[in-house]
C-alpha cells in the first residue's frame, strides 16, 4: 500500500514547533503536505518552526536522506532557514541521526503553497 501523506504534529516541546515525519520520497510533495499543515483554512495559526530528524550525510553513507533533501529544497526555495544538530547515536535504535530545526519564512511559504493550490485547482477544471 502506498502512502500519500506525511506525518505532521504540533510538538510536545512547544505549540510553535511543527514536527515532521514519515516523509514521502518526493521532496516537493513533502513541501506541499507541510504547507497543508501550516496554511489550510481548517488549521488555524501556523507554527513558527519545523523540526525533523533523519540520518545525517556522512562519508560512510554519502547518499542524502529524504530529510536532508527536503531541508535543502526548502532553503533553496527560500521557504525556511535551518540549523542542524551534531550527529548522535539514537540509543533507542542504534542509528546515527541528526535533527534539523527551521524557521519558517511564512510570506514566501504561503505564496508558494497558494500557487500550488491554484495550479491544482486549475487542472481540475
Amino acid at each position: 500500500m502506498s502512502r500519500n501523506h506525511i506525518s505532521t504534529m504540533t510538538s510536545h516541546i512547544s505549540c510553535g514547533v511543527l514536527e515532521v515525519g514519515s516523509l514521502l520520497n518526493e521532496v516537493d510533495a513533502n513541501i506541499y503536505e507541510i504547507g497543508n499543515s501550516l496554511y489550510h483554512p481548517s488549521r488555524g495559526a501556523p507554527q513558527a518552526f519545523l523540526m525533523l530528524s533523519d540520518r545525517p550525510l556522512v562519508n560512510e553513507n554519502p547518499v542524502p536522506s529524504v530529510a536532508a533533501l527536503l531541508v535543502g529544497r526548502l532553503q533553496e526555495l527560500g521557504l525556511a532557514d535551518f540549523v542542524v544538530s551534531k550527529d548522535a547515536i539514537n540509543p533507542r535504535s542504534g542509528s546515527l541521526i541528526c535533527v534539523w530545526v527551521g524557521t519558517i519564512q511564512h510570506e514566501e511559504y504561503r505564496r508558494w503553497y497558494n500557487n500550488i493550490v491554484a495550479e491544482r485547482l486549475a487542472r481540475r477544471c
